[in-house]
This record gives C-alpha cells, sequence and structure tokens, in this order.
C-alpha cells in the first residue's frame, strides 16, 4: 500500500506543479481558462515545451526537472476556497486514481515498450538530444514529446509509468468539471455526458497504463480537444476555450505524427474562432521546437516521413526513411490486427445521426456546429490512406460517434421540451454506447486486475557486438526488444554504423563514411 501512496501523491505534485505554470502560461498569453482542469492541461502543454528546450542542451534528470516542477508548485497556491460540488469532484477523482495507480504498477504489456518506448526515455534521461539517434534503431527517431514528458518524471519511482495514469485522471477532471443540470446550457456540457463512457471503455481495455505509450496519450488528447472544440462550437460562452484547444491541438502533433490532420484541422478552426497573436506565435514555437528535435535526431522534421529531408552527416538515409514509412504502412494494412466490428457499427450508427442533422442544421444556417465534423473526418481519411490499423486512429472513431449524437440532439433541441430532451440524450447515450458498455460487462474481472507493488520490467539477455569504426552496441538474443538495457543496444545491428565523435556517444551516430 506504501507504493500506491507514493504514486497517489506524485498524481497530486505534478497536478500542482502543472497548474502553476498554467497560471505563468496564462498570464503570459491573457487567456483565461474555463475550470482548473483546463488551467493544468495549458501549464502541461507550457512544461512539456520547456522540457524539449531544455533536453537540447542537458539530459532530463533530476537536476533538470525538479527545478521545472518546484516552480510550477510555488505559483500553484489557491487562492478561493473550493465549493461542495468542487470537493466531491476530488473525492471521485481520488477514488478513482487509487484504482488506476494499482493498474500502473501491471506489468507493461505493450510491444513496443520494450521494443523503443524505455530506450527512448533512457536515452532522453542520460544525454543531451543525440544527433542521429535513429540510425542506431530507427524508431528512436520517431520525434514523439510524449517521451519527454515520461522521462521528466524520473523525480518519482517509476516515473515513466504513472505518465498516462496523470493524464487519465486530468482528462477525468476536464469531463466532470463540465457537468451542469441539462436544462442549464446543455451543449456545455453535453461533450462531457458522451466522452465520459470512452474514459470508461479505455480504463477496462487500454494496456496503457503500465506502459509509457504514446497511443493512450494520443487517444485522451485528441477526446479532451474534441470536447473542449464542441463546447466552443455549441456554446458561445466558452469562446475564450478556443486559444487553449489550439495550444492543445499543436501539441497532439508533437506527442505522435498520426495526430497531424486532425490537429491541423483543429489548429484551423480555433485560428478562426480567436485570433490571438501570442497564442500563435506560442503554437508556432511549439511547432519550431519539434521540427527542430526531428532535423536533430533524424535529418528530417516529421520522421519516417521523408519531406524536408536534409542529408546532414547524422541523417537516417533518405531511402532507409523512406523503408519505415513503407514497414509501418504495410503492417497496418495486414489483416486481423484490431477490432474491426466495433468500427463498423460506430460508423453505422453515426452515419444516421450525421445525415439527419447535416439536413436540419443546413435549414437552420446553423453551420458553425458542423465544423465538428472537420477534424474528425479529415483525422479519419488521413489515418485510412496512410496506416489504417485501428490503434493509429485512436480516438477518432469516438469522436465520431460523439459528433454524430450532438449534431442529432442540437437539431432536435429547438422544439423539444426539456423533461423529453433529458429522455432523448439518455436514448441516444445509450444506443452510442450499446458496444462499450457490453464490452465492459463482458471484462468486467478487471477491475481485479491490479497490483499494490511495482511489477519489474523483464531483464533480457544481451551480446555485445562492434561495428567496424570500434563502436560496442548490445543486441537483444531473445526477441528485437532491448526494454530497459543499458545503452547502447538495438536489435538491428549495422557493421557501417560509427559515432560521430570516436568515444564520445553523446556526439551522435552517424553511416556515413568518416571525413
Amino acid at each position: 500500500m506504501r507504493e500506491v501512496v507514493f504514486v497517489l501523491l506524485a498524481y497530486a505534485a505534478l497536478a500542482l506543479a502543472f497548474r502553476g505554470w498554467g497560471v505563468l502560461a496564462a498570464r503570459a498569453l491573457q487567456i483565461t481558462p474555463s475550470d482548473e482542469a483546463t488551467r493544468i492541461w495549458l501549464g502541461w502543454a507550457f512544461a512539456l515545451l520547456i522540457f524539449q528546450v531544455l533536453h537540447l542542451a542537458v539530459p532530463l534528470n533530476v537536476l533538470a526537472t525538479v527545478p521545472v516542477f518546484l516552480i510550477g508548485i510555488t505559483f500553484s497556491i489557491p487562492r478561493r476556497r473550493y465549493t461542495r460540488r468542487g470537493m466531491i469532484m476530488l473525492l471521485v477523482i481520488a477514488a478513482v486514481a487509487v484504482w488506476i495507480a494499482m493498474r500502473s504498477m501491471l506489468t507493461p504489456l505493450v510491444y513496443d515498450a520494450g521494443l523503443y518506448h524505455f530506450q527512448t526515455i533512457r536515452w532522453l534521461e542520460s544525454f543531451p538530444i543525440v544527433p542521429g539517434l535513429g540510425n542506431l534503431h530507427g524508431r528512436l527517431g520517431f520525434n514523439q514529446s510524449f517521451f519527454t514528458y515520461a522521462a521528466s518524471l524520473g523525480v518519482f519511482e517509476h516515473g515513466s509509468r504513472i505518465a498516462n495514469g496523470f493524464l487519465f485522471l486530468l482528462t477525468t477532471a476536464t469531463f466532470l468539471a463540465r457537468l451542469r443540470p441539462l436544462a442549464d446550457r446543455p451543449f456545455a456540457n453535453v461533450p462531457s455526458i458522451f466522452a465520459l463512457p470512452v474514459l470508461g471503455f479505455l480504463a477496462f481495455s487500454s494496456p496503457g497504463f503500465a506502459s509509457p505509450t504514446p497511443d493512450l496519450a494520443s487517444e485522451l488528447l485528441q477526446l479532451v480537444i474534441f470536447v473542449l472544440l464542441a463546447g466552443v462550437l455549441f456554446d458561445r460562452k466558452l469562446d475564450d476555450d478556443a486559444s487553449i484547444v489550439a495550444i492543445l491541438a499543436a501539441t497532439a502533433i508533437t506527442i505522435k505524427l498520426s495526430n497531424l490532420v486532425f490537429a491541423a484541422v483543429v489548429l484551423a478552426i480555433a485560428f478562426g474562432l480567436a485570433r490571438r497573436w501570442r497564442v500563435i506565435a506560442f503554437v508556432m514555437a511549439v511547432l519550431a521546437i519539434w521540427m527542430t528535435r526531428g532535423y536533430l535526431t533524424t535529418g528530417a522534421p516529421m520522421y519516417p516521413s521523408t519531406i524536408g529531408h536534409i542529408a546532414f552527416d547524422w541523417a537516417v538515409p533518405r531511402d532507409e526513411a523512406a523503408q519505415m514509412t513503407a514497414l509501418i504502412r504495410e503492417w497496418a494494412r495486414k489483416p486481423n490486427t484490431g477490432w474491426v466490428n466495433p468500427l463498423e457499427w460506430r460508423m453505422s450508427a453515426g452515419l444516421l445521426g450525421v445525415a439527419c442533422a447535416v439536413i436540419t442544421l443546413t435549414k437552420q444556417r446553423r453551420l458553425r456546429e458542423l465544423l465538428i465534423l472537420a477534424p474528425v473526418f479529415a483525422g479519419l481519411a488521413f489515418w485510412f490512406f496512410t496506416a489504417p490499423d485501428p490503434r493509429f486512429a485512436h480516438a477518432l472513431f469516438f469522436c465520431f460517434a460523439m459528433a454524430a449524437a450532438m449534431l442529432f440532439l442540437v437539431s432536435v433541441r429547438p422544439w423539444a421540451p426539456r423533461i423529453l430532451f433529458s429522455l432523448i440524450v439518455t436514448a441516444i447515450l445509450g444506443l452510442t454506447y450499446r458496444g462499450v458498455m457490453l464490452h465492459a460487462i463482458r471484462e468486467r474481472a478487471t477491475i481485479a486486475n491490479i497490483s499494490m507493488h511495482w511489477q519489474p520490467l523483464p531483464i533480457v539477455p544481451t551480446i555485445r557486438t562492434t561495428t567496424a569504426s570500434g563502436l560496442v552496441v548490445l543486441l537483444p538474443t531473445k526477441d528485437d526488444r532491448c526494454w530497459d538495457s543499458p545503452l547502447p543496444c538495438t536489435p538491428y545491428f549495422r557493421y557501417m554504423l560509427r559515432e560521430r565523435v570516436p568515444g564520445r556517444v553523446a556526439s551522435g551516430f552517424s553511416v556515413t563514411p568518416a571525413y
């Protein structure tokens, strides 16, 4: 139980630290978050940018990260008392936090966690950004800022394994904070009503709590962005949230490249609703730092895409980057790699609602609400034509179902009395999430799938191999996963791999002949 308590204290410390940075960011950008949860999201995005900048010069060890957290906590002292509703919400989140903490302590089951997640985090904690790291192991070149966040948590025991748990709790708080009586500004809370069952589904089904995977983080970010954007589009009193939507959308691009088109369309909508030049400048800074890091690790700003590739001496060769892209696409197109039937019923159920709503709202000339479809459709199109494995769609199918339901509800709201409207919301909620509820019933045994102690990471046997330049590299012998083995470790031996400065791993890696 002692370890569970420490995880709960870590969650509380992170909430305070990111809230403090949210206070500072709101002052600097002159924006007003609508509630404390969105303020913490703002601070999280702000701190994430700071960690990425710091890592350009220093490793993300406790010496670099603790001051950032302490500064945030210093500016996070609450200046008002919480209401009874706020205290009840904190108690609910605390109860959920206990279960999520024990889920995080299970053995990591995500395959990619052993393949490159823990290795990426170890590089971030051990060295400043390493030029050409993608030459050692192509997947180490994926420029995913989520690992910067996970590495920054090294001050806590097994910090990288609590990263997604904290984001899950913050997402839960975001949705709970927006719940109000349905008759009072219904479309300020309808998005949250429809998003909460998705969190329940993820809590039961996702293996990402015990693994530092950007997939679960992307699902949570997409849900939060969608709910905040829906609030802005459906309720004009929430227009100030458009700036935070833009910042989170830019951050989502840096978390994982598969969020690119969804987040880009959200950015366009958010900037159209709120043209605040300070926010635009911050978004440009987020993307500029992210692309700079991409150039340093692989020679391309959006690796494995070869767009913008520059042949630095440390760059991953263009043909190898293209080969990595082809490999991901080929794997994503294999049959039976994901759950297809749930996707089919979501699409078929949603299309009818969209058709009804589009016809009704077009006649009423309420085109603003229809904008909620744009990022979802664009994101699904990008997913379908690039890597159509369900895992890479993240939360887009859930967002599609929610968009269809909300558009249908906004089209019937003008003629439905309050009681009837509440009944319609309940009926649509049940129809939309029938499959999710059945899945939760079937997987109810998952509630007991927890641990009160940290389960150790696998220790894999490795062998020492030497490249032509004399560089010693570890290779796993059991399969292609290094897990948390000492650096440098890779499952892909390259005889021509060399250090850019002999004897200095931090100088980076190259496969080009030495000058």
